[in-house]
């Protein structure tokens, strides 16, 4: 059977405050000797815990904001990728240059260089093979190198950064895809630096 009382902090801080208006409503019958239980202990913990409860709230406020504006700052990082990379694949760089950063932007986009696929065994009358699905599932489990997170993502912005810098052909003529623009995006901008 679920639990239908409420639980968590706030919920714990109106319970001390209720148990503390019926140490007070006692009144002089509530005088215990441990200093800790006594009224004014009591209510000076109620205020610190009560003070705490709204520290709580407007720090989760500004860290909500942080990680909000971080979702918004990265929002469009895997297009912009792919817009650097097409900048450079209309140059006259090497193929091994733009293979280079393909691979740094197939790790921005989160996808595997060798998209697996396996079909399923058939018999000679067409019909699949029984328990073949089970083969295609274990065969099908990678390990995952999505890189996705945003320290990931960071790093492997940089990466393509870096290897554009070093094409001499790459001068784009969106002022944004500039090598310039881009650094700029990554130390200052949206883009944290990787710690």
């Amino acid at each position: 059977m679920t639990s239908t009382s409420e639980t968590g902090h706030a919920k714990n801080v109106a319970n001390f405050e209720d148990l503390i208006s019926f140490c007070t409503g006692y009144g002089t019958a509530y005088n215990p000797t441990k200093n800790s239980i006594k009224t004014v202990a009591m209510n000076t913990l109620f205020t610190t815990a009560r003070n705490s409860l709204q520290t709580v709230k407007t720090t989760k406020t500004a860290y909500d904001n942080a990680t909000n504006a971080r979702e918004i700052a990265f929002a469009n990082l895997k297009k912009f990728s792919t817009r650097i990379v097409n900048a450079l694949e209309a140059t006259d760089a090497t193929k091994q240059t733009v293979d280079d950063a393909k691979t740094i932007n197939r790790k921005i986009q989160g996808k595997r260089a060798d998209n697996k696929k396996t079909n399923t065994p058939e018999t000679t009358q067409g019909e699949p093979v029984p328990g073949a699905e089970i083969l295609i599932e274990q065969e099908q489990k990678n390990i995952s190198v999505s890189q996705q997170s945003y320290d990931s993502l960071i790093d492997n912005f940089s990466k393509l950064i870096i290897s554009v810098s070093a094409e001499p052909l790459y001068i784009p003529n969106e002022t944004d895809l500039k090598v310039t623009a881009l650094n700029t995006l990554l130390t200052v901008s949206a883009l944290p630096t990787p710690s």
